[in-house]
């Protein structure tokens, strides 16, 4: 009888959190993945939305491994559950996730079986569905006659159809971003000029709109104004505009479009520091992509490199086209050539990720490894917990400048500010960090990509949880407490008298008292008098002049007979009111002892 309760009773918490997530949704957001990894498997296949954004998200920031075990989950469970609507979603994005890493045979075969089931039954198909098979690669197509025709652009359209009747803008503004990609040139005019109009129509409700909008229909590309895309579609509109602007993340070192599109910026630095040979290399590399993706805008972004080393666009490198094509069928011929000096290229890369502590001190883990970071100068290592505390890890120049290095002349400040990028770089590549910290456009940022979890998000990730749950959910949100009371710290130690920092600290605090008080009462309400004094007491330790944490001690101490325990911290607590507040304790807080 009271395992069922409890089951219910959390399944009751788990609704309400998918919920609130899938609102995030509805708002035109995706929710952060960290949020996805503490929903247990059962539930997240409960909320097919949500199990469709976690999987994007992944699959869009090149954790495929993750995706695609997620994936494969989904569609032997949709299956057993004679969900077939849901398990062709499944399947349909399965299949994008291998044409994103350019396993051929095996998308290939997936969308054989999709095309099939929306012969059979088009109805019931998902934009996913069209959309993968829209994006089926063409290895056997000569890249003229390729360049030239959309035979599958039918497809895109009856996905932006589907996609535009959902409650949110989120697939749809994707599809949309992913068919300008796929070819810019034939999106404007005939029947996109309706869909590009609706993307607009949309952007009055949703940034990510608006952002995709201003590529897509002006062409305009601002690294500033675009955070609400995801990363590779900001790094391909990037560079599909603006040229060998620079190296894509290596977290995207498996997603062959973003290879593509940033070979441009390898030939650069190959026509500066290395020979023919290296340039011809990554032409090579760059015609494989082509056959591998078998879109027109591949096929012109190759024409352009063969201009740029000088080859003509038509140029070869030395092997015909029949050669290439061959050889791009042959997955295990052409790949090691396109991730040359890469691991596996068939999954994740395997190096972890460091994570970073900013709780107490500065710390970075790699593995089981904890480290201190080595510092010079305290204003780099200002700079980057600031910069860690923004969203995305990235603030505009002037903002940064003004919050971390105060008023001055200008001049002075951008020269403090270059001086502490500078050692900054030093510190994090030594630490295992290289080429992270960038400067452009007026943003100064770390790549959000690079780094793995950092302790301060995660203690207002589960504190902001139990905040959700703690009204008709007071146990739960319990859990979500101890996690988050057991990661608090304070933030930036090292550097107490920063401006920008007092304010941070201040809200941290009221949030770590807050968590503590809630989960000293709940304990008593529960009978547990022994964890009851253990949240007591660390509310104490953070907040010593707070009388009220006095008072519940006492009245514990006292309803458990250690009267000599709760004389102690009575005076403890005068001394505190003496030295900081020269008062004594309030005549409420001394009738407890005195009764």
């Amino acid at each position: 009888m009271n395992t069922n309760y409890d089951e219910s009773h959390e399944m009751r918490h788990w609704k309400t959190f998918v919920v609130q997530l899938e609102q995030q949704m509805m708002d035109g957001n995706l929710p952060d993945v960290s949020l996805h990894e503490i929903i247990p498997d059962a539930v997240k296949l409960s909320s097919p939305l949500l199990l469709q954004a976690e999987c994007f998200a992944r699959i869009t920031k090149g954790n495929y491994q993750k995706a695609q075990d997620l994936l494969a989950l989904s569609v032997k469970a949709y299956a057993m559950q004679g969900n077939a609507h849901e398990m062709r979603t499944a399947i349909a994005m399965m299949a994008l996730l291998y044409i994103r890493m350019g396993e051929v045979h095996e998308s290939a075969l997936l969308i054989d079986f999709l095309q099939q089931e929306e012969r059979r039954s088009p109805d019931t198909c998902s934009g996913f569905v069209l959309w993968a098979i829209a994006r089926r690669p063409n290895t056997e197509a000569n890249e003229i006659q390729y360049a030239s025709a959309l035979e599958n652009d039918h497809y895109y359209l009856k996905a932006a159809e589907k996609f535009s009747k959902e409650a949110t803008p989120i697939w749809f503004v994707n599809l949309m971003m992913d068919r300008w990609i796929y070819d810019s040139h034939s999106i404007k005019g005939g029947n996109w000029d309706y869909w590009v109009l609706r993307l607009r129509q949309l952007s009055a409700m949703y940034p990510v709109c608006k952002q995709a909008y201003d590529v897509i229909a002006n062409l305009r590309f601002d690294q500033s104004e675009q955070m609400h895309l995801p990363y590779r579609y900001r790094f391909i509109a990037r560079e599909l505009l603006h040229p060998g602007s620079g190296l894509p993340s290596p977290e995207l070192a498996y997603d062959l479009e973003v290879q593509l599109f940033g070979v441009r910026a390898e030939i650069n630095l190959a026509l500066h520091d290395k020979g023919e040979e290296a340039r011809v290399q990554l032409l090579r590399k760059a015609e494989l992509l082509c056959y591998a993706i078998g879109s027109p805008a591949s096929w012109r972004w190759l024409a352009s490199l063969r201009q740029v080393v000088g080859l003509g666009a038509t140029g070869e490198t030395g092997e015909t086209v029949r050669e290439t094509k061959q050889s791009a069928t042959m997955l295990n011929e052409w790949k090691p050539i396109i991730y040359q000096g890469l691991p596996e290229a068939h999954s994740t890369p395997k190096a972890d990720k460091p994570n970073i502590k900013l709780m107490d001190r500065i710390r970075f883990i790699v593995g089981r490894q904890e480290r201190d970071a080595k510092w010079k100068r305290r204003k780099s290592k200002e700079l980057f917990v600031y910069l860690l505390m923004q969203e995305g890890f990235r603030a505009s120049r002037q903002t940064l400048t003004a919050e971390v290095f105060g008023e001055g002349e200008e001049a002075k400040l951008t020269n403090q500010l270059y001086v502490a990028m500078h050692e900054l770089r030093q510190t994090l590549r030594e630490n295992g960090l290289d080429n992270v910290l960038y400067a452009r456009g007026g943003i100064v940022g770390l790549e959000e990509q690079r780094i793995g979890s950092v302790d301060l998000n995660e203690y207002l990730a589960f504190g902001d949880t139990g905040d959700s749950l703690w009204t008709d959910e007071e146990l739960q949100a319990t859990s979500y407490y101890r996690k988050a009371a057991g990661i608090y710290g304070v933030v930036g130690a090292e550097f107490k008298e920063a401006t920008w920092l007092k304010k941070v600290r201040s809200e941290l605090l009221e949030r770590q008292t807050r968590m503590l008080k809630r989960l000293a009462y709940h304990c008593l309400a529960a009978g547990d008098a022994e964890e009851a004094e253990q949240w007591l007491k660390e509310w104490i330790a953070i907040s010593p002049a707070q009388e009220e944490a006095y008072q519940d001690l006492l009245r514990l101490l006292k309803s458990s007979g250690r009267i000599s325990d709760a004389v102690d911290w009575y005076r403890r607590l005068e001394k505190v009111c003496a030295a900081e507040q020269n008062r004594k304790p309030l005549d409420e807080t001394r009738m407890l002892i005195q009764e």
